[in-house]
């Protein structure tokens, strides 16, 4: 992070963060999506300050269903290559 924060004082550029908050169940307690929720809505004004343009949710709404397709895909296609020994694909392939 400090690395990201320095470059943006360094270039003088806008830095918008994204913070996840960590879960161990798989779900996301309500007040962690709130969270996460407020975090958007503030980048979404920081976005539209940088840009002079208002944000476009349909737009958005597109590109995370595409985003979510893609997922699936690529979770199906590591499927499909680690069926195989040994396997082309590792640990490292499935999380970069």
């Amino acid at each position: 992070m400090k690395w990201y924060e320095n470059l943006a004082w360094q270039l003088d550029i806008p830095l918008i963060v994204f913070d996840v908050p960590y879960q161990t169940d798989g779900y996301y307690k309500h007040h962690k999506v709130d969270y996460m929720k407020k975090q958007m809505q503030g980048i979404v004004e920081q976005l539209e300050e940088i840009s002079g343009t208002p944000f476009d949710y349909d737009r958005f709404q597109e590109v995370m269903d595409t985003s979510a397709e893609n997922g699936k895909l690529f979770r199906r296609a590591l499927d499909l290559i680690g069926q195989n020994s040994p396997s082309p694909a590792s640990g490292f392939d499935a999380f970069n």
